[in-house]
C-alpha cells in the first residue's frame, strides 16, 4: 500500500501559500489582500479576472476563458473558444462529482476546491469543509456564543442555499437579490424598519457606550488591535480607529473579517503614503456598497463618502505643503 503525504505551508497572514504531494509538483497560491489570483502547479499556471468576490474569467495553458457563475458566485460552467463547454452542478452544501468545477481553478460559492482530499479549506486554508458530509471538519472556535453559531462543526447553521461561509467562521447572506430588486425594496413604503436600522447604526458610529459591551465582535477586535500598531496622525486612520471604538461600546456586529482585514490594509498604504485619505474612504464606500446589503449598505457607503468628502481637504493641504517644501529644497540646491 502507498501512502502519499500531503503539505500545507502558511504565509504570516494565515494564508495557504503552498500545497505538496510526495511525487507530485509543488502548488503555489498568490493573493490579492484576501482572494486567491494565481495558482501555479508545477509548470502550469492559471490566473483569475475577478470583479470583487466574482469570478470573471480565468487564463490558464490552453487560452482565455469566460467563467459562468450563479449569484453565489459557484462556477457552473467554463467557456473557451474552440473548446467544448464544461459544465459543473453542485448539492445545496456543495458536493459536485468533478471537484475541479469543469475545468475551473474556483467552485462552490467561488472557493477553490482540493482535489488532492476532496475538501474546500476555506478562510484560504484556515479551516476543512467537507461537502460530502455537509459539515466542518473541526470546531469552530467562534462557537457556541458569538458568530459560529451554536453548532460548532455546521456549515452556515444548516442554510446552504440562503447563506455562505466565505472565511470558516462567520456566514453572510447570499446575493440572491438583483439591483432591480434591490433598488425596488429601498423605496417601498415597507422599508421603513430598515431605514430606521440605518440611524440607529449611524448614532452608535458617532457615539460612545457608557455601559462596558457584553461582547466584542472577532471583527472589530482584529481591527481594534491592529489600529493600535498604526499611528493616528492620519484622518483616515483617525476617523477609523474612532467609529470602530465606538461601534465596539453598543457590541455592534455588523463588520466582516474580509472587511477589517481590508480596513487594515488601507490604514497601513494611507500611512506609508501609497494612498490618499480620500482614496481610502472612497474604496471602503465601493466595498460596502457592492459587498452589502440593507442598513450596513446605506451607513457604511454614505459615511465613507462624506469621510472621502473632509479628507480631500486635508490630502490637498498635504499636497501644497509637498509642493512648497521640494521648491524650497531645489532653491536651496541652487
Amino acid at each position: 500500500m502507498t501512502v502519499s503525504i500531503i503539505s500545507f505551508n502558511y504565509d504570516p497572514l494565515d494564508r495557504c501559500t503552498v500545497c505538496a504531494r510526495s511525487g507530485e509538483p509543488v502548488g503555489l497560491r498568490f493573493y490579492q489582500r484576501d482572494q486567491l489570483v494565481t495558482a501555479i502547479q508545477g509548470n502550469v499556471s492559471t490566473s483569475l479576472l475577478r470583479n470583487n468576490h466574482q469570478a470573471l474569467a480565468q487564463l490558464d495553458s490552453t487560452g482565455t476563458g469566460l467563467l459562468a457563475t450563479d449569484l453565489s458566485g459557484s462556477t457552473i460552467s467554463l467557456v473557451k473558444p474552440l473548446h467544448p463547454v464544461n459544465n459543473a452542478v453542485y448539492s445545496p452544501y456543495g458536493y459536485s462529482r468533478s471537484l475541479d468545477s469543469g475545468g475551473a481553478l474556483v467552485g462552490f460559492n467561488g472557493e477553490l476546491p482540493e482535489a488532492l482530499i476532496g475538501h474546500y479549506l476555506l478562510g484560504n486554508g484556515h479551516r476543512a469543509y467537507n461537502p460530502v458530509l455537509m459539515r466542518f471538519n473541526s470546531p469552530d472556535s467562534l462557537s457556541p456564543f458569538s458568530e459560529g453559531g451554536i453548532n460548532a462543526y455546521a456549515y452556515c447553521s444548516g442554510d446552504p442555499v440562503n447563506w455562505r461561509d466565505p472565511t470558516g467562521h462567520i456566514r453572510f447572506p447570499a446575493k440572491l437579490l438583483s439591483v432591480i430588486g434591490v433598488t425596488a425594496s429601498s423605496v417601498s413604503s415597507d422599508n421603513i424598519g430598515p431605514w430606521k436600522q440605518a440611524l440607529n447604526l449611524v448614532k452608535k458610529s458617532l457615539t460612545s457606550s457608557k455601559s462596558a459591551p457584553e461582547s466584542i465582535a472577532y471583527s472589530r477586535n482584529l481591527l481594534s488591535n491592529g489600529l493600535d500598531k498604526v499611528p493616528k496622525n492620519q484622518p483616515y486612520v483617525k476617523r477609523l480607529y474612532e467609529t470602530n471604538e465606538n461601534l465596539i461600546s453598543h457590541a455592534d456586529q455588523s463588520l466582516s473579517v474580509p472587511h477589517a482585514q481590508a480596513y487594515l490594509g488601507d490604514a497601513h498604504s494611507v500611512v506609508d503614503g501609497n494612498l490618499s485619505n480620500a482614496g481610502a474612504h472612497s474604496r471602503s464606500a465601493g466595498r460596502w456598497f457592492s459587498e452589502t446589503t440593507g442598513a450596513q449598505r446605506v451607513v457604511g457607503t454614505v459615511m465613507n463618502l462624506g469621510g472621502a468628502l473632509i479628507a480631500g481637504g486635508f490630502d490637498h493641504q498635504l499636497h501644497i505643503t509637498g509642493r512648497s517644501l521640494r521648491k524650497a529644497a531645489d532653491s536651496i540646491r541652487v
